[in-house]
This record gives structure tokens, C-alpha cells and sequence, in this order.
């Protein structure tokens, strides 16, 4: 099992704010998407980071390979759909779920 660092990168840095409807239907997507993802023990951690430069969204992924989270990424609507990037990193995790 490795953990992956996964950075969402939204097309601006006010998207949560200035969302369109079919970027708000997308995310709804995105976030359901998340959601089975995180059922399925694949993403432990996942959410917005309210940083004061722009609104990213992160995840910490467990998975067998790097191949797998580009697979899990690749999958997410906001990917399928061209409206964000992801950036994706090795990690050395230490999480303690209780």
C-alpha cells in the first residue's frame, strides 16, 4: 500500500465562488464521485483547501501503485471532463484512524 498526495487545481482561483451551472453540476459529480471513492477505502482524506491564494481540493489516496491513483484520478468527472488538472505525489503517510 502507498499514499498518494493528490492536488486538484480548479481553472481559477475563485471557482468556488463564481461557479457557472454546469461547473456546479460537475462538482456535484466530483463530489459523489469522492464520496464512493472514500466508501471503497480509497481516499481516507479528502476535501477543499481554503488557501487565501485560491481554493484547491486534495485528497491522501491509499492505493497498490502510482498507476492506480492516476487511474482513480483520471476517473473523477472534473478530469473526464477537462475542467481541472491534478497533480499527484508519492507521500510518506503516517495516518492514525481511530
Amino acid at each position: 500500500m502507498i499514499h498518494v498526495f493528490a492536488k486538484l487545481i480548479p481553472p481559477r482561483p475563485d471557482f468556488h465562488l463564481t461557479l457557472s451551472i454546469e461547473e456546479a453540476e460537475i462538482m456535484s459529480q466530483h463530489a459523489i464521485y469522492w464520496k464512493e471513492m472514500q466508501e471503497k477505502g480509497y481516499a481516507p482524506v479528502y476535501g477543499p483547501v481554503m488557501d487565501e491564494k485560491g481554493v484547491y481540493g486534495m485528497g491522501v489516496l491509499e492505493v497498490e501503485t502510482m498507476e492506480e491513483a492516476v487511474k482513480l484520478t483520471s476517473d473523477d468527472p472534473v478530469a473526464k471532463c477537462g475542467l481541472m488538472k491534478m497533480e499527484l505525489s508519492p507521500m510518506r503517510a503516517f495516518i492514525n484512524v481511530v
